[in-house]
């Protein structure tokens, strides 16, 4: 028997064998060794830049290597022809200044009628008193000014002034062009303020979906009394949803689904459409979302397993209070989920790292029994 075994292992560990696993003895060695070298000295620190981004905003960007360097495509005299186009569509508009300040004589006369109502009021009930420099709401230059602020536009980036110009441009075309200026300080500022990820092609898109439901269009006017077809209130929802979210055209292919099954479900009240809409797109699992999880399957998935799956009794009173306790709930079984995933992940790796340990004491027995082996066989030859 102890023949057969000293045999066995003769046939099995041939020198063959014992120079192979000293050749991977070896490599794995000088890779080591590699390692060690790659990993010894002490890194340098990346070289930086502050960027003018950077000093406007006070605060710097996560990337160190970006630069926000400007190389617009549109000249400043390519911007300019524009500008002064658009300036001569509303001549009577203030766009000079952003502040008007009275007279020594206009203000004194401005603090003694301000007195004289005063007189017969309780300090409670005062009005404001009156000051010799004030701003002028309604200045065209004030309103560009502080919408490339609020957007954090270099003066001398060009593209994205266009941008904002082509924006007001269009939401000027929606007014009935008399009193033009304060419509678009009064209406779309703050729309304008938040639209730096909102394009022409997307606010054209929501307003066709939006016509699709109303089939009025809006005019927004200082004159007339908006009529209720209009739905303004609902469309300004929709604008700032699209502000906050990443929309792409396989979105809109995806809410005019909804809205012919809304329809098919008889859910056609535009209001409670177009604001069931504006939350569909403020659907957002971004912070849930693993590193291959960056695209909108997720919510698509969601969204659509609401709408289609057919286990939801909606109806026009029901069907936004429903869709907001899904998403809560959605978003409860998500995060569940997330933290199973990650225990299994946590098992799985602890499994790996007990293989790992299974597999170096494999290998050092393996090689002790070469060893073993060899010896023996040369005390074999020699004898």
């Amino acid at each position: 028997m102890q023949q057969k075994l000293i045999q066995f292992f003769s046939y099995l560990f041939k020198d063959s064998i014992w120079r192979f696993m000293a050749i991977v003895t070896m490599l794995t060695f000088f890779i080591g060794c590699l390692m060690y070298a790659i990993n010894y000295f002490e890194p340098s620190r990346t070289e930086f830049i502050i960027t003018s981004k950077e000093l406007r905003r006070n605060n710097v960007n996560s990337d160190l290597s970006e630069t926000d360097e400007i190389d617009p495509k549109i000249t400043k005299i390519e911007y300019d022809s524009r500008f002064n186009a658009f300036k001569s569509k509303i001549p009577k508009a203030e766009w000079l200044r952003t502040e008007i300040k009275l007279t020594d004589e206009e203000f004194r006369k401005k603090r003694e009628e301000w007195e004289r109502k005063i007189a017969y009021l309780s300090y409670e009930d005062y009005p404001d008193p009156p000051v010799q420099e004030d701003n002028l709401p309604y200045s065209m230059k004030r309103f560009f000014k502080e919408i490339e602020e609020a957007q954090d536009i270099d003066s001398a980036d060009f593209d994205a002034k266009l941008m904002i110009l082509d924006k007001i441009e269009h939401f000027y075309s929606l007014t009935d062009k008399i009193g033009s200026d304060t419509l678009l300080v009064e209406k779309f500022k703050d729309i304008l303020f938040k639209s730096a990820n909102l394009t022409m092609d997307e606010i054209l898109a929501i307003e066709k979906l939006h016509k699709s439901l109303t089939k009025t269009p809006p005019v927004f006017s200082l004159r007339k009394i908006t009529a209720d077809a209009e739905r303004q209130t609902e469309l300004f929802k929709l604008y700032e949803s699209a502000c906050n979210s990443d929309i792409t055209p396989e979105r809109f292919v995806q809410l005019d689904t909804i809205v012919k099954r809304l329809a098919k479900n008889k859910i056609s009240d535009t209001v409670t459409v177009l604001n069931l809409l504006s939350k569909v797109m403020n659907v957002d699992f971004y912070y849930l979302k693993s590193n291959e999880e960056r695209d909108y399957s997720l919510e698509a998935n969601c969204i659509d397993e609401f709408f289609k799956s057919g286990r939801f009794k909606n109806n026009e009173k029901n069907v936004i209070a429903n869709f907001d306790k899904y998403i809560a709930l959605y978003t409860k079984k998500l995060e569940a989920a997330n933290l199973e995933r990650k225990a299994r992940e946590i098992l799985r790796q602890e499994n790996r790292n007990f293989a790992k340990d299974w597999i170096y004491f494999g290998l050092f027995f393996l090689c002790f029994s070469v060893i073993i082996v060899q010896l023996i066989n040369k005390q074999k030859n020699q004898a």
